[in-house]
């Protein structure tokens, strides 16, 4: 019953059909039952590691007052994550329960639980059956978007009658999302397979063309089934979290982590820019604190050096639009000049930064050579990378300046466009409210680059 696959579809119905006949009261036993299904369907092997984790969270969210139990709690969260991802990565390890359906994303939610319930901002859950049909929850555990347990299980509980015209806006939407799936994402792949198996094989407007759509494949994979699980809600009467606003119109870094994976960059300003600090202690901290949270997310994103890679160029750029910022305490007049110069690129560099990520990762850009010559020699594997890596700065500096000039234009006239931004806009981090490359997870895995968090996809 994977999500792109007819079994999905009837799945999601007959859920829909027995939702309505259940009783309020039930329905969150019934959301239970049916997300055990989906996970066991998927990845049964590692069924024991979701229900052991949730279980020592549980336990520990309602003993929080005491600090060690808190760690505690937040160690069990995270073991499985080191356990399952980053070791079986680091040994080369392939076992069934490597990167394990989900972990990625319910070890993160769980964490958000508990931090809430530490901080006050939620009374612990008394029944262990509650926070695991929170965990495990089907239309999320696989690609996002990432949920708050106070957002969620309410929802649950309210009493939804059927509502045709809801119903029907939600098939509309899981339609769309099916349709940027299979028709826009499945057939870009076909290009994309083909320049990134063999660049060498192709010139340069070759390379810019499979660059190009290797972006339009990511976005319309993810954000495709983001589609199609907030469809679904949308039938069941629950509302999630948005998880893309035009991400493509971004103007900066920071524009872009508020428009693309939303909810992931609203988890990480919440739960680890904040806590270190954020932007309250002046510009040298705010950057680091920024700097941080981005290899944070690369990390998360994947367990190899290129995503650190990848997190740090994007925490580098962000800080260069921190620094740039008109009345930055204690920043020299030249070195705002000079950080306006990194923020403008910004948004190339990182697209650039994808590609090689995406070169490193499943080619190994720096290790062995990506192709060899039928004359025997081997290129430096790096003009590869610049081949590719050049394509798409040209073409991202492109966007950048047209989205800039549409962008103003709307800042002239009546459109307003801060509709994207989110609450502490004005602090360094634009990880929030609204806000990833989890990316296609299952999309990448196939290409032997690991997008999503620890076993999604």
């Amino acid at each position: 019953i994977a999500v792109t696959s007819p079994g999905f579809v009837l799945f999601a119905a007959l859920l829909a059909g027995l939702w309505y006949l259940c009783p309020p009261p039930r329905r969150w036993q019934l959301m239970l039952g049916a997300n055990l299904v989906f996970y066991a369907v998927l990845c049964w092997q590692a069924l024991p590691v979701l229900l052991a984790c949730t279980f020592l969270v549980w336990w520990c969210g309602r003993r929080t007052a005491a600090k060690g139990t808190f760690y505690a709690g937040l160690a069990a969260a995270l073991f499985p994550l080191l356990l399952l991802k980053y070791l079986p990565a680091a040994f080369g390890w392939q076992g069934k329960l490597a990167n394990a359906l989900g972990i990625g994303y319910f070890t993160l939610q769980l964490i958000s639980y508990l931090c809430d319930v530490r901080r006050g901002k939620l009374l612990p859950e008394e029944r262990y059956a509650r926070l695991l049909c929170y965990a495990s929850f089907f239309l999320s555990i696989t690609q996002g978007p990432f949920n708050r347990y106070d957002e969620l299980m309410p929802q649950m509980d309210r009493p939804a009658r059927w509502d045709s015209v809801r119903a029907w806006r939600g098939v509309q939407r899981s339609a769309w999302g099916y349709f940027k799936k299979l028709a826009v994402a499945d057939r870009a792949a076909v290009v994309v397979d083909a320049v990134f198996a063999n660049p060498a094989a192709y010139d340069r407007t070759q390379l810019l063309l499979g660059s190009v759509l290797f972006t339009v494949q990511l976005y319309a994979d993810f954000s495709g089934y983001t589609d199609i699980v907030l469809g679904v809600g949308e039938v069941l009467g629950l509302t999630l979290p948005e998880n893309f606003r035009q991400p493509f119109f971004a103007d900066s870094v920071k524009d872009i982590w508020a428009r693309w994976h939303i909810s992931l960059s609203r988890w990480l300003r919440d739960y680890v820019y904040i806590p270190l600090g954020g932007s309250r202690r002046g510009v040298a901290r705010t950057c680091a604190n920024t700097l941080i949270v981005f290899l944070v997310s690369g990390l998360w994103h994947g367990a190899g050096w290129t995503y650190l890679v990848w997190g740090g160029l994007h925490g580098l750029c962000q800080a260069a639009e921190i620094i740039s910022r008109p009345g930055a305490a204690g920043v020299s007049g030249v070195v705002q000049q000079r950080g306006q110069l990194g923020a403008g690129h910004g948004v190339a560099w990182v697209q650039g930064a994808g590609v090689v990520t995406k070169l490193g990762a499943g080619r190994g850009i720096l290790g062995q050579p990506l192709v060899r010559h039928t004359d025997g020699l081997q290129p430096p594997t790096h003009d590869v990378a610049q081949h590719a890596q050049a394509a798409v700065l040209i073409l991202a500096g492109r966007t950048f300046n047209g989205a800039q000039h549409v962008i103003s234009g709307r800042e002239n006239g009546s459109g307003d466009t801060q509709g994207v931004q989110v609450p502490g806009k004005a602090s360094g981090l634009s990880l929030a409210g609204g806000h990833d490359a989890e990316k296609a997870p299952g999309l990448l895995r196939q290409r032997g680059v690991d997008h999503r968090p620890a076993g999604t996809g």
